[in-house]
């Protein structure tokens, strides 16, 4: 358990700086960026569930990814500011 948490935190302690990299690099296609956030939000849950299998993390982590883009579906005034 102690090892997956390390290994996460590791994840995201690379995986933000590479993402913030891969807006100034022009040759990079725009998605790339969103690949390496969708790395950092699995690391997270991966340490918030560490006790749990591979299987519920992922679950949990393309549900958040998918909250998060419906999420801009949505065009309330004082939701688009805290945006």
């Amino acid at each position: 358990m102690k090892r997956k948490i390390i290994t996460a935190i590791i994840g995201i302690v690379i995986l933000i700086p590479l993402g913030l990299l891969s807006r100034r690099i022009a040759w990079l296609p725009a998605e790339t960026g969103d690949a390496l956030w969708a790395m950092m939000v699995f690391c997270f849950w991966r340490i918030i569930l560490c006790r749990k299998s591979l299987r519920p993390v992922a679950v949990v982590s393309l549900a958040t990814a998918y909250l998060v883009e419906f999420s801009q579906l949505i065009t309330w005034p004082w939701l688009v500011s805290l945006r």
